[in-house]
């Protein structure tokens, strides 16, 4: 299994965060405001390191817009 330098490290996106997965693994958070709004997000770490993310509402479902971030 891969190991990623920033397993563990926690990823905040408008004020809700998660810790980075290990890989071959998704994780998602759903938050609710004061106001009544809900958002947030899903992190998925493929078995080969490549982090995607889905900034949409998340969900427990594979997410509909993903975008790839390189691990370097």
């Amino acid at each position: 299994m891969h190991t990623c330098d920033v397993e563990g490290v926690v990823v905040t996106y408008d004020g809700t965060g998660i810790e980075m997965p290990e890989a071959d693994t998704a994780v998602s958070i759903d938050a609710l405001s004061e106001d009544g709004t809900e958002h947030g997000f899903t992190l998925i770490v493929t078995s080969d390191g490549k982090v995607s993310y889905d900034l949409s509402e998340a969900n427990t479902e594979s997410p509909t817009r993903a975008r790839t971030v390189s691990m370097s």
